[in-house]
């Protein structure tokens, strides 16, 4: 109710259309472990949570996984130990930079959290930027404008200067999840979209 939320993701059936299953993940990168990111790695069998992906290993930032399991007082309501208990032996930190496969990289950035973490994919000359939380929306480009959620906005400001920088150098897509009109989208030199992919309205 408080956040918006009217429907529920349904990753199975999603993954069923792809014809895969749960059991087929074995990777799954989280940019930081905020409940509005990690509710989906855990699901309830009866009384008890389980892992959903159970041959999945889970990457975060080792800065990440430790406050998650040792919140402090502004981060303790965004850290659910029913998120993280049931999967705690399948993570896999790591401290500045993580090569997940040839292409995919993992950068800690600190700023929204302490361990909060960017994204970058390149394959085939295309290089696609996922800022997670630094930058949720595209509306969020102007690195000043930070989320009142980020712990700490004066981290976040340069790393989105640094990561922007270097999307604009690799004229790279912005991926999004938290955007309501945009998956992905490419900015012109003058701050224009110049390319994009639109959200499917339900």
């Amino acid at each position: 109710r408080n956040y918006g939320v009217t429907q529920e993701s349904n990753v199975k059936t999603s993954l069923a259309a792809l014809g895969l299953t749960v059991a087929d993940i074995n990777v799954i990168a989280m940019t930081h472990l905020h409940f509005d990111h990690a509710c989906g790695l855990t699901e309830y069998e009866g009384e008890q949570l389980t892992s959903v992906f159970p041959n999945a290993v889970i990457y975060a930032s080792a800065v990440e996984w430790n406050e998650m399991r040792h919140p402090n007082i502004r981060s303790k309501n965004t850290y659910w130990k029913e998120n993280w208990e049931a999967v705690a032996g399948q993570v896999k930190t790591f401290e500045d930079t993580l090569t997940i496969t040839e292409g995919i990289t993992m950068h800690h950035t600190g700023g929204h959290s302490d361990g909060h973490s960017v994204l970058i994919c390149e394959d085939a000359g295309e290089t696609a930027v996922h800022m997670a939380d630094l930058m949720p929306t595209h509306a969020h480009r102007n690195p000043l404008w930070v989320l009142a959620y980020d712990d700490y906005p004066m981290t976040s400001i340069p790393q989105k200067q640094k990561w922007q920088a270097f999307a604009a150098e690799k004229d790279a897509w912005f991926i999004f999840y938290h955007d309501a009109e945009y998956r992905a989208l490419k900015w012109d030199e003058d701050g224009s979209i110049k390319d994009s992919v639109k959200r499917i309205k339900q």
